[in-house]
């Protein structure tokens, strides 16, 4: 960590010691690069409410494992974050694997849950990366923009998520988090990021009315800005996964079928948006 960021953390800190979680967040929860960044940012804007765009202080130096291993506890983290947690509205995907927490430590919370197709979701992840899809594994020491942030969300077996290569642990964290929504999907509103895409500012106001939020400006200059860096999306999805492209359909089909997604069997073209 350099000085400006030890800076910059002692700054937050200070900043956290002054403030209270709110009391009743709206809490966003998806994969990485599965839209969460733009709809959360977004829904802020259009309701005028304060937005955390991930917790800050996890960036440079991430903390999640250690709320499964044991070595920091959910209070210890919430208070270690306090600033992010004041403001109305939290996006940070990383917390979608900690529902069954959050709801505890937040019990008046409600929660909006993002999914995008697999194929594309890790697809994007993988842009942002600038890794390949179609290699047989990885080596983390090869692939500079791995930062350990985002090893934590290549391999997530600190998780107890499993796969023998990345991409089978990317898949299986999708189909992880896909359970963690169909298990009990009354406690979430569930946002496909396709259906976003296709009417941006009806989508946000849509997401406010279900969440008895007023739309108090409008966003549609907002809508088409890139709220995260951007991947390829007119990407040949058969082609960028080769011979890893059949894994999601091993991995993660049941949740797919459920969640509105179509097969590997469509030509490849229907799957590149």
């Amino acid at each position: 960590m350099g000085p400006r960021e030890r800076i910059r953390r002692v700054v937050r800190h200070v900043a956290g010691r002054m403030v209270d979680c709110h009391e009743a967040p709206i809490i966003v929860l998806g994969n990485q690069k599965a839209g969460t960044s733009a709809i959360a940012a977004l829904l802020g804007r259009a309701s005028g409410l304060s937005t955390t765009i991930d917790l800050r202080n996890e960036i440079s130096r991430p903390t999640f494992h250690r709320l499964r291993d044991g070595g920091l506890d959910f209070e210890q983290f919430v208070s270690g974050n306090r600033l992010d947690f004041s403001r109305r509205i939290v996006k940070e995907p990383n917390l979608s694997l900690f529902h069954a927490e959050l709801a505890a430590a937040f019990p008046k919370a409600r929660f909006v849950f993002i999914f995008r197709e697999p194929r594309d979701n890790v697809r994007s992840i993988l842009n942002r990366l600038k890794v390949p899809g179609d290699l047989d594994d990885i080596d983390f020491r090869d692939w500079p923009e791995i930062t350990p942030a985002w090893q934590l969300v290549l391999d997530s077996r600190w998780a107890g998520i499993g796969g023998d290569r990345y991409i089978a642990r990317l898949a299986q964290r999708w189909r992880y988090l896909a359970e963690v929504y169909l298990r009990q999907p009354e406690h979430f509103l569930l946002v496909r990021y396709e259906d976003f895409r296709s009417d941006k500012r009806a989508a946000i106001h849509s997401l406010c009315r279900q969440l008895d939020l007023p739309v108090v400006a409008d966003i549609s200059d907002q809508v088409d800005r890139s709220f995260q860096p951007p991947g390829r999306r007119d990407t040949d999805l058969v082609e960028f996964f080769g011979a890893n492209y059949g894994l999601f359909d091993e991995i993660c089909g049941n949740a797919m079928d459920r969640l509105g997604y179509p097969a590997a069997t469509l030509p490849a073209e229907s799957v590149t948006a």
